[in-house]
């Protein structure tokens, strides 16, 4: 026990290692509450609802791969507190108007869009919640990277954590219903939400009067554009990536559609 406690204590001590062990921890114990619900999630639900799950997760993932043009990355890079302010802001500026253009995308094409990846049931109402999905995980990113930045990775495991524990339990409590086999997707769109709400009080649960100042004081459409310029690598070269994801990815869905 003796030993047991002295490597306790080092690891503790090395706050790299006490950070690794927060995000490892807090990343197992997410992902450890899906898997365990799995076995009770396939008795409520159909095995064409967890294709129809599949299918939507894979559209938003697709989507999200390019929302924010990839400037979240650089948040770890910004060299002061003005920096990193409005690049965050930037890139939540950013993420809402390119969901603005997937909404439009999807009101007028988004039914045979989804029609034609196999999506019959519920296209109408995906229309919408695909894109508003999409937002909130922009929307997460953004908060993980902002949360990197900081060395704030307690806030990022409670993302994670409370991400996964409202999705089972969304999915579970609409799984009671036979006849709803929506419950899937809403429970991960709720996840999503959630975890979004969960890191946007992390950062203002301490002082929201104090938090206003900051951002009101350091934040500036000139400081915006210098951000946007000197981050402009990672848009150049991450979002052909992106694209080119994109194109792989539909690709493999009309193959297995075919």
């Amino acid at each position: 026990m003796g030993i047991i406690y002295k490597i306790k204590q080092k690891v503790l001590a090395n706050n790299f290692m006490k950070n690794i062990l927060i995000l490892v921890g807090g990343t197992v114990f997410a992902q450890g509450l899906v898997v365990l619900s799995s076995p009770l999630l396939t008795r409520m639900y159909t095995p064409e609802a967890f294709g129809i799950l599949a299918t939507f997760i894979a559209v938003v993932s697709i989507l999200n791969s390019i929302v924010s043009l990839k400037y979240e990355l650089a948040l770890p890079l910004t060299e002061s507190k003005k920096e990193t302010i409005n690049l965050f802001s930037l890139n939540f500026i950013i993420t809402i108007i390119i969901t603005l253009l997937y909404l439009l995308v999807f009101v007028f094409a988004g039914e045979t869009i989804l029609k034609g990846l196999g999506i019959v049931e519920y296209s109408t109402l995906l229309v919408w919640l695909i894109p508003v999905t999409v937002l909130f995980l922009g929307f997460t990113d953004n908060l993980t990277y902002l949360f990197v930045k900081v060395s704030r990775f307690k806030s990022i495991t409670n993302l994670k954590v409370s991400n996964s524990f409202s999705k089972v339990v969304t999915q579970v409590l609409f799984g009671i219903i036979p006849s709803y086999p929506f419950g899937l997707i809403l429970g991960d769109i709720v996840g999503r939400v959630v975890g979004a709400f969960v890191g946007l009080y992390s950062i203002v649960k301490y002082n929201i009067v104090n938090s206003y100042k900051m951002v009101k004081e350091n934040i500036s459409t000139n400081e915006m554009k210098k951000v946007l310029f000197r981050f402009k690598k990672f848009p150049m070269f991450s979002t052909p990536a992106g694209l080119i994801n994109i194109s792989n990815s539909f690709a493999s869905f009309l193959i297995f559609n075919d």
